[in-house]
């Protein structure tokens, strides 16, 4: 029990009451995210992005609006995308 205890860094009241298959999925998803995002970025612009994030959210910021963030500028991305594609100005040339 020690050992599952520290690696999930839980104290024994939390191991034993907490339901952990719970932390498992967040775990495995967060993983997935982690291989996706590495897959679309590679591995040196993935772990750049990670780094960035830690020292945001070290400075202050809040996840959610790092999500609002990430959100907002793929839209903004989609959308000169499309406008792109149709032949036509805008996007994120103009929001800058």
């Amino acid at each position: 029990m020690a050992k599952i205890a520290d690696y999930f860094e839980l104290s024994y009241d939390a191991l034993i009451r907490h339901d952990l298959s719970q932390e498992i999925e967040v775990e495995n998803e967060a993983s997935k995210l982690s291989q996706k995002i590495t897959e679309l970025l590679g591995p040196e612009n993935a772990a750049e992005l990670f780094k960035t994030t830690i020292n945001l959210i070290r400075s202050g910021i809040k996840v959610k609006e790092l999500v609002l963030f990430a959100e907002t500028a793929t839209a903004l991305r989609d959308r000169k995308l499309s406008t792109d594609q149709k032949g036509g100005e805008g996007g994120l040339d103009q929001v800058f």
